[in-house]
C-alpha cells in the first residue's frame, strides 16, 4: 500500500502559484487482508477520527487534519466485527495500532525539502521505539447512521514533554428529503490533554457540517474550530464555510467555496475552486 503526495511544503509570502511544492510518500506499508481482519506494517496512518476524510467543502477537513494520525512507523490491524458477530448488520470495524513518528528518509520531500525529522527534534510521538498507540471503533448502520469513536496516546519525546492523550467522537446521518432531494449531517469533536507535550495544557476541536443534494448538485455549510487553553496562549479559531458544487458524468466535479474565519486572524476570508477528476 502506498500513497504519494505533491503539495506545498513551505509557506509563501503573499500571492503565489505552485510555490514550495514537495513530493513525499505519506503511506508505504505491507498489508494482509483476511475475511474478518486486516494487518499492516510500515509507514502507516493509524485510524483516529473521521473529519479529515469525510467533512465536506474545500476547507471543512482542515480541523480534522490537525489531529489525524499520519506518517507514523509501526504496525496495526482492523477487525471487522460484523463479519465475526452473527446478526450484526452494517459495518463495524475495531482498529488498533502501535507506532512512532517516521524519521526515515521518507520524512523529507523531493523538490522543496521540508527537512528530515530527527530524534533530537523532540515532540510527542517522536520516540525511540513504538511507544504511541491508538484504538478506534468506526462503523455505519443500514439506516444511514455512521459513527467514529477513538482514543490515542502520543508518547513524550526526548525533549522531556509529557505524553499527549486525546479522545474523539463523531457521528453522521444521511436521510431522504423527498422530491429528489437528500441530505446528510456530520459532527465530530476531539479533546486533547497535555497538548504538544505541555503538561496540563488542553486543546479542543470541533467540526459541524450539513450537505443537501439534488441530482448532480450539492451545497454544504460547515462550522469548525480549535480552542487552546491559557497555557498555550488562549487562542481560538472559528470558521464558517459555504460551498456549492456539481458532479459530471465523466467523473469530474467542480466546487466553489468561501470560508470566513475569526476576523482577528490573518486569513479572515478565503475563497477557492476545486476541480478533481476520478480515474477508475
Amino acid at each position: 500500500q502506498s500513497s504519494l503526495v505533491l503539495e506545498p511544503v513551505a509557506e509563501a509570502d503573499g500571492d503565489s502559484y505552485f510555490h514550495g511544492e514537495g513530493a513525499y510518500l505519506d503511506t508505504l506499508s505491507v498489508q494482509y487482508a483476511g475475511d474478518a481482519f486486516t494487518l499492516y506494517a510500515g509507514n502507516i496512518s493509524p485510524v483516529f477520527g473521521s473529519a479529515a476524510a469525510i467533512a465536506p467543502g474545500l476547507y471543512g477537513a482542515e480541523i480534522g487534519e490537525s489531529y489525524e494520525l499520519v506518517e507514523m512507523v509501526g504496525a496495526g490491524g482492523d477487525v471487522n466485527l460484523a463479519a465475526m458477530i452473527p446478526g450484526l448488520a452494517g459495518e463495524h470495524v475495531l482498529s488498533a495500532a502501535l507506532f512512532m513518528k517516521d524519521r526515515s528518509v521518507l520524512s523529507d520531500s523531493i523538490g522543496t525539502s521540508r527537512g528530515r525529522l530527527e530524534l533530537t527534534d523532540g515532540g510527542v510521538g517522536n520516540t525511540q521505539g513504538l511507544k504511541s498507540h491508538s484504538l478506534s471503533l468506526d462503523g455505519a448502520t443500514q439506516d444511514g447512521f455512521g459513527y467514529s469513536l477513538g482514543m490515542r496516546t502520543l508518547a513524550g519525546g526526548t525533549d522531556g514533554g509529557a505524553d499527549e492523550t486525546a479522545a474523539v467522537i463523531g457521528a453522521s446521518y444521511t436521510f431522504d428529503l423527498g422530491s429528489g432531494w437528500n441530505a446528510d449531517v456530520f459532527g465530530e469533536v476531539a479533546a486533547v490533554s497535555n497538548a504538544d507535550g505541555v503538561r496540563d495544557a488542553d486543546r479542543s476541536f470541533y467540526t459541524l457540517a450539513g450537505t443537501v443534494r439534488s441530482g448532480d448538485w450539492r451545497g454544504s455549510a460547515i462550522m469548525s474550530g480549535q480552542d487552546d487553553d491559557v497555557i498555550l496562549g488562549e487562542t481560538q479559531l472559528d470558521r464558517l464555510e459555504l460551498s456549492i458544487g456539481r458532479g459530471f458524468a465523466d467523473g469530474t466535479s467542480l466546487d466553489f467555496g468561501a470560508s470566513v474565519a475569526d476576523p482577528n486572524t490573518a486569513d479572515a476570508v478565503t475563497t477557492g475552486v476545486r476541480l478533481p477528476r476520478g480515474v477508475g
